[in-house]
């Protein structure tokens, strides 16, 4: 079954079990902004957004953790997000809290500009200059 009774700590996300992780685990566990994606493989758009995805997953590996929810399989999670219509991505700064939330199709540049707007730096530099 999938991990969702494992989190993280308070306020974290639960790791999505089919999510492979990009980084050593330290890497995976340490706070860093998170980009959720609630999808189904039946959606196009969801489809579509998986490439988007892909692009943010290559240039960030070690600064945003992306999750992908298939929604048929993660329900709870679903419920727990409000999430009303699909793909929605929802953008957390590293403390997990929701800053951004979008709904259909999205570019990872405009995604990347959400995160500025919101004040989320995704540049490993600031990590550790807060």
């Amino acid at each position: 079954g999938m991990a969702l009774n494992h989190f993280l700590g308070p306020g974290q996300l639960p790791e999505i079990a089919t999510i492979p992780p990009p980084a050593p685990q330290s890497v995976v566990t340490a706070p860093r902004p998170t980009l959720m994606e609630f999808g189904m493989d039946s959606c196009a758009s969801c489809r579509a957004m998986q490439g988007q995805l892909d692009k943010l997953r290559a240039r960030y590996p070690e600064t945003l953790r992306v999750v992908t929810v298939n929604l048929l399989e993660q329900r709870s999670l679903a419920e727990q997000w409000r999430i009303r219509a699909m793909p929605t991505q929802i953008l957390l700064d590293a403390e997990g809290q929701e800053v951004d939330r979008h709904l259909g199709f999205i570019t990872a540049d405009a995604l990347l500009a959400r995160f500025a707007v919101a004040g989320v730096s995704l540049d490993p530099a600031s990590g550790s200059n807060p």
